[in-house]
């Protein structure tokens, strides 16, 4: 992985999948002071110590804070980083704030755009589910990207258009 931040931090949230917590703590600590995954690092710290067999009260209440912290000051990516976090822990309405914010700050960042259209569409809630199309088509205006591609695929799908799911897939 060298020293991308980015693939340092999916691995450590890969072995916290694994319920290799300590493991997972010690990596996460590791790309923590790294601006692009800092605020994902810090969440899935505080993940870790909550799914430990004995959680550490005092590291949760100072990472919490940390969180808290460095929330006001987050940049665009950081951002991301924890919408797609919580995103990927099934924590929709948070993930969604983030990218919220993201997309504020970046003017309508294309990958903030689409992970809405996928945060909407796998949220459970058909209401939400509607809108995602709008985000992946945003995403696929200037050009093809496969996430953007992968979510209105899905979207037609689960709307039993498979022909347009098909034609999509097949691009």
């Amino acid at each position: 992985y060298g020293n991308d931040a980015v693939l340092l931090f999916f691995h450590a949230y890969g072995i916290l999948m694994e319920d290799r917590i300590q493991e997972a703590i010690r990596e996460l600590e590791a790309v923590r002071e790294k601006q692009d995954v800092s605020l994902c690092s810090i969440m899935a710290l505080i993940y870790a110590h909550k799914k430990s067999l004995a959680p550490d009260r005092d590291a949760i209440q100072e990472l919490d804070s940390k969180l808290k912290e460095d929330r006001k000051t987050a940049g665009q990516t950081a951002l991301y980083f924890a919408g797609l976090f919580l995103w990927h822990i099934g924590r929709h309405e948070k993930a969604r704030e983030y990218v919220d914010r993201m997309i504020k700050l970046s003017n309508g960042a294309r990958k903030g755009l689409i992970l809405k259209g996928w945060i909407e569409l796998t949220s459970g809630r058909d209401a939400y589910a509607k809108k995602a199309i709008k985000y992946f088509d945003e995403g696929i205006q200037d050009g093809n990207d496969v996430f953007a591609m992968m979510g209105k695929a899905q979207y037609l799908e689960m709307r039993q258009n498979y022909s347009g799911a098909l034609e999509m897939v097949n691009q």
